[in-house]
């Protein structure tokens, strides 16, 4: 898997890219550990998936093989971040 760097977001939360060519299933029962939660999307696909993990305040987006992982430094920082992905998708993403 390749790594690129980190960024910040515009809400000033931590966003790293990776890849890694396999399918959202993978990612759910292999990846990404415990207390994740799919959050789910009129996208939903084995090519497209979203999970949170509140412990954690950690969004994952799997979009065909991209991995987009956002890392909030605090709760009130998660809390913007999922209010933003929930708006997103609601309106048709």
């Amino acid at each position: 898997m390749e790594t690129f760097y980190g960024r910040l977001n515009k809400h000033g939360n931590w966003v790293i890219n990776d890849f890694h060519g396999a399918s959202n299933v993978y990612h759910y029962y292999n990846c990404l550990g415990e207390n994740w939660t799919k959050f789910h999307t009129g996208q939903d696909a084995s090519w497209f998936g979203v999970w949170f993990n509140s412990n954690t305040r950690q969004i994952f987006t799997f979009v065909e093989g991209d991995e987009i992982t956002v890392t909030a430094l605090n709760d009130r920082q998660f809390h913007i971040e999922w209010c933003s992905m929930v708006n997103f998708y609601r309106n048709g993403g």
